[in-house]
């Protein structure tokens, strides 16, 4: 019972992070300004902040902390990552970011197929003509 009480606080954790980063993702698109991530290790807990670099009137979204959670950026653990979220759909850091505890719990999301994934083919308004296809 005990593994399955640390399994699911992982994964709730996982996709914590995992919202926030779709969140900004939005944000930067609908707000068409550029956002940053700073997902920081101070002593043993994780803390994710996350503002609007382009428009000062923008709140930032409450910064939220993680425990015992471990991060690496394509093989390489890291204790401070930046993500950059641009006005045009880029997000930075590129490469596949994986979220694990000292257990054997893992979850790898590759950036940035977790954003395209989420928009779909296309961005922004759908014109009549492309939906000629679905109607079939």
């Amino acid at each position: 019972m005990h593994g399955m009480i640390e399994k699911k606080r992982f994964t709730t954790n996982a996709e914590k992070i995992k919202s926030r980063l779709l969140t900004c993702h939005r944000l930067a698109l609908n707000m068409q300004a550029d956002w940053k991530g700073v997902l920081e290790l101070n002593e043993k807990k994780w803390t994710f902040r996350t503002y609007c670099i382009d428009d000062p009137r923008a709140l930032d979204l409450p910064s939220f902390s993680l425990n015992s959670l471990n991060f690496s950026l394509n093989g390489e653990e890291k204790k401070l990552l930046l993500f950059d979220f641009t006005a045009n759909g880029e997000v930075f850091p590129q490469g596949c970011l994986r979220i694990h505890d000292t257990k054997s719990h893992a979850i790898e999301y590759k950036i940035p197929d977790l954003f395209s994934l989420e928009q779909g083919k296309k961005l922004g308004p759908i014109h009549p003509d492309d939906l000629k296809d679905h109607k079939k």
